[in-house]
């Protein structure tokens, strides 16, 4: 079997099953086809990741026909690294996904290409639902910080509880003291609608306190009297 870009291909053999597979070349990147499978080789992929990556596996021994034996990773085994890479450094991900793309797509005629593309596009989406969260992480950080700098202007004698020991399913974005009595602020970095109104509501009535802050660019809709509206860009 020959593929296009290939700059030379070897036999393999699996004495056990009686089967020969291909060893190919491409661009440096080192596979192996066997039994309709794509397989990559180890060293090549451990020497792509972070020096601090950590992920159990086992490399799959395939033999050369000759005798050495290759160490490899499954293309499966390879997505599962990509997508646990992700979540510490989400653009190495995506590069070693589009890494993927030009070994696979080489091989689409293969049965189980198909198979590989549904994980793919999953793998993918993760990589990018990652990449959104962080930037929106990053930018709420941002906002945050501000409004603690800017917190006596905003809102006068406010003081900032740190380390307030929120309830997991009902998390403001701060809790404040102002004048003895403690109030949620919620922040939105657009527009705060009716949803983001239910929502500090919420805080409200689960802490027992007077009113709460929802804190937002502009403000859709109208307010309850125990919840103020302070326009922050």
């Amino acid at each position: 079997m020959s593929k296009a870009g290939a700059l030379g291909n070897i036999e393999f053999f699996d004495e056990k099953n009686n089967k020969e597979y291909e060893h190919i070349n491409i661009q440096g990147l080192i596979i192996h086809i066997y039994n309709d499978e794509i397989y990559i080789d180890k060293d090549f992929i451990m020497s792509k990741m972070p020096i601090n990556f950590k992920y159990e596996l086992s490399a799959i021994p395939l033999v050369y026909k000759t005798g050495p034996i290759a160490y490899t990773f499954s293309i499966y085994q390879v997505l599962g690294m990509i997508q646990k890479l992700a979540y510490s450094d989400y653009e190495k991900a995506d590069e070693l996904l589009n890494l993927c793309d030009k070994v696979c797509l080489d091989f689409a005629t293969l049965n189980n290409f198909k198979t590989f593309q549904y994980l793919r596009d999953a793998v993918s989406y993760f990589i990018l639902s990652t990449m959104r969260d962080s930037c929106r992480e990053r930018e709420a950080d941002g906002i945050h910080t501000r409004f603690k700098e800017q917190l006596l202007s905003i809102i006068p004698n406010g003081e900032i509880i740190d380390n307030y020991k929120f309830n997991r399913s009902n998390v403001p974005d701060f809790m404040v003291k102002v004048g003895g009595m403690l109030r949620p602020v919620e922040i939105k970095k657009n527009r705060a609608t009716m949803s983001a109104v239910k929502q500090i509501s919420r805080y409200i009535n689960f802490y027992n306190t007077d009113k709460g802050y929802l804190v937002a660019p502009e403000l859709s809709g109208s307010l309850p009297d125990n919840v103020i509206f302070i326009e922050f860009n």
